[in-house]
């Protein structure tokens, strides 16, 4: 899985491939936000003389993108995007959260199936992992992430 260093490699690497869309700047890359499965970074522009932009700058709507952990592939969000990838990763948070009560027996396993929209078949793949020391972050992103926009 990429670490955060080779993320930024691969950051500086695709956004010196890119068009600068106004003359006078250059990309600038700062760390990425780190979410599961995807590193997100911000376009930012900084001037030549190395003045950082305090906005974030629209560049053919896009605000950033994403770099896979595990593919690669990078991606170029828009602002929409960015809002359903925070949202899609709070309900992770939520879904992990909850698993944990559940554990700890403060929440029953049936108080998450409406909440998430679960099957009686994700139900028990729930049950069978809180027999695990440790919940598995990723196997609650495969279950939802059909689910969440």
């Amino acid at each position: 899985m990429l670490n955060i260093q080779e993320a930024m490699q691969i950051a500086q690497q695709y956004l010196s491939k890119q068009t600068i869309p106004f003359i006078g700047f250059k990309y600038h890359l700062e760390s990425p936000k780190i979410y599961l499965n995807h590193f997100y970074f911000d376009f930012i522009l900084e001037t030549t003389n190395n003045k950082v932009s305090s906005e974030t700058p629209l560049i053919g709507g896009a605000c950033g993108f994403t770099i896979h952990r595990q593919t690669k592939k990078i991606e170029v969000l828009s602002f929409a995007d960015v809002a359903a990838l925070e949202i899609k990763y709070q309900q992770l948070e939520n879904l992990y959260e909850d698993v944990l009560k559940i554990k700890a027996r403060v929440k029953t396993i049936s108080s998450i199936k409406t909440k998430y929209q679960l099957s009686t078949k994700d139900l028990l793949q729930i049950k069978k992992h809180l027999q695990q020391e440790n919940i598995d972050q990723q196997f609650l992103y495969q279950l939802l992430n059909p689910k969440i926009v």
